[in-house]
């Protein structure tokens, strides 16, 4: 019964959470009042503030248009997509490690060993001195909110955006990474986790008095890894069984009549973990997968790519 639930679950969150944002309100346009003032992030439903310091939320409701959209108090920059999005400092010239992050509960706890993917949209506000690449997101499996001052977050982000990938001040760049998850991460928690030491930054606008780093953040997501690219495979092709598999994986096929044969096993982020030659003419060959890790894969024969389970 166990291995039953566990097999039910796997492929419940394979065919149905796959696409699924696990990010509410990821776009910013659910709220539970216009703002009217900056430090006003809490107007956003569901997301929340773990640290003391201040981040905004601006929405083209807002009325004066200081937390307004496309106009506010730090620039002129329409929304990725709607009419919200929130903004935070990602470093401050004079407040040493001065930072403001962004917190919210997933819509459910990450499974182990899987990989997610992440998604975001990042501009740098236009009526400020200087941008940095330095932005991350880190998951955790507890609530961060004992967190008073506002300073460097002491965790270590799992995605980190690239280096070199400024934000625009005129167009929305794309945050993107995946990663493996432990297990049991609910919370998400957006910023700069690197200190001032370790934070490039690079000045944009002489003409500004606001000598710091603000970026506005739209359209987050955090999905299943759709994985490699998978080719149309037909059973006719090649089956494999059990699925959900234990120790041992069977593969059936008809379509090759080469002598040799090479099966490759990737995981969901495309790295080979098991490969094996066949050199006969069978039509069945098992596989011992026990030292892999419980997850999804994807077997390959001949540029064909199927999906399977190991528990």
């Amino acid at each position: 019964m166990k291995i039953n639930l566990l097999s039910i679950f796997l492929f419940f969150i394979l065919f149905t959470a796959k696409g699924q944002n696990l990010v509410p309100n990821g776009d910013f346009e659910q709220y539970s009042g216009c703002p009217f003032a900056i430090s006003q992030f809490d107007s956003a439903l569901f997301w929340f503030n773990p640290t003391g310091a201040s981040p905004d939320y601006f929405n083209a409701c807002a009325n004066p248009p200081g937390v307004s959209v496309p106009n506010n108090d730090f620039g002129y920059q329409q929304a990725h997509s709607g009419d919200g999005y929130c903004g935070v400092y990602s470093w401050v010239y004079g407040y040493t490690d001065y930072r403001e992050y962004i917190e919210i509960q997933l819509s459910m706890p990450l499974i182990s060993n899987m990989c997610y993917h992440l998604e975001m949209y990042f501009n740098s506000a236009n009526n400020v001195n200087y941008i940095t690449d330095a932005m991350g997101i880190y998951f955790s499996d507890t609530l961060i909110t004992d967190f008073s001052t506002y300073f460097v977050l002491p965790f270590a982000a799992q995605i980190n955006n690239s280096t070199g990938n400024m934000p625009d001040t005129i167009n929305w760049k794309l945050l993107t990474g995946n990663f493996i998850a432990n297990g049991g991460e609910n919370y998400m928690i957006i910023g700069n986790f690197k200190n001032d030491s370790n934070t490039t930054v690079t000045m944009i606008n002489t003409d500004s008095a606001n000598y710091h780093a603000y970026v506005y953040i739209d359209d987050v997501s955090l999905t299943p890894c759709t994985g490699i690219d998978e080719f149309a495979a037909s059973d006719e092709e090649f089956t494999v069984y059990p699925n959900p598999a234990g120790e041992e994986l069977n593969v059936q096929y008809s379509m090759f009549n080469v002598q040799e044969k090479e099966i490759n096993i990737y995981d969901m982020i495309g790295k080979e973990v098991l490969k094996t030659e066949v050199r006969s003419q069978m039509s069945e060959v098992r596989i011992n997968i026990s030292e892999l890790q419980t997850g999804i894969y994807f077997i390959e024969i001949n540029g064909v790519r199927k999906k399977f389970v190991k528990l």
